[in-house]
C-alpha cells in the first residue's frame, strides 16, 4: 500500500508539471500572438479604414483575433475573417517555445488544485450515491408496506374463503 501511495503521489506531481508546462506554453504562445501587432498590409483587403475600425473594438494583435469578434463587426464577411485568421495563423507559426522554468511551488500548487478538484467531484459523487441510496431505501420501505398491507388482504380473502367453503358444506 505505501508503494502504490508514493506511486500515486509521484503520479500526481507529473500530472501537475506537464499542466504547469502546458499553461506555460500556452502563455508563451499568447504573449508571442500579442506582440504582432496587425499593420496595413498584412491582409489582403484590411486597408488603414478597416484596420481602425478592428482597433475600435480591441482587436490590435494577432493575439485579439477571434472569428467571433470579428463577423460581429460591420462590413466584415467570412473572406476578411478567413484572411485575418489565416494572418494569426502565420504569425503563430513562427512561434518558438522557450525552456520553461520547473517552479516546484507552482507544479506543488497545481497538484493541490488538482487534489481539491478531485475530491470535490468525490464528495458530490459521493452525495448523489447517497441521494440515490435514500431514494432505494425510501423505496424499498413504501414497498415492504404496501406488500404487508397486501399480505393482510390475502390472509384476510383466505379466511373469507374458507368461511364460504365451511358455510357452503353445511348447505350442502
Amino acid at each position: 500500500q505505501r508503494a502504490e501511495s508514493v506511486f500515486n503521489v509521484i503520479n500526481l506531481r507529473r500530472s501537475a508539471k506537464l499542466e504547469y508546462e502546458r499553461k506555460a506554453v500556452e502563455q508563451q504562445r499568447r504573449n508571442h500572438l500579442a506582440r504582432r501587432r496587425l499593420k496595413v498590409g498584412d491582409v489582403s483587403g484590411i486597408g488603414l479604414v478597416r484596420v481602425s475600425q478592428l482597433n475600435g473594438h480591441g482587436i490590435f494583435t494577432a493575439a485579439d483575433i477571434s472569428s467571433r469578434a470579428i463577423i460581429q463587426l460591420s462590413g466584415f464577411g467570412p473572406a476578411s475573417v478567413s484572411g485575418l485568421l489565416a494572418w494569426q495563423t502565420s504569425v503563430g507559426m513562427s512561434f518558438r517555445q522557450q525552456p520553461i522554468p520547473n517552479d516546484h511551488g507552482q507544479i506543488d500548487l497545481l497538484a493541490k488544485e488538482f487534489l481539491r478538484s478531485e475530491k470535490a467531484r468525490f464528495d458530490k459523487e459521493q452525495r448523489q450515491y447517497k441521494t440515490s441510496i435514500d431514494a432505494i431505501i425510501s423505496k424499498a420501505t413504501i414497498a415492504a408496506g404496501e406488500s404487508a398491507r397486501f399480505q393482510q388482504e390475502i390472509d384476510q380473502a383466505n379466511v373469507n374463503l374458507l368461511a364460504i367453503d365451511h358455510f357452503l358444506k353445511k348447505l350442502g
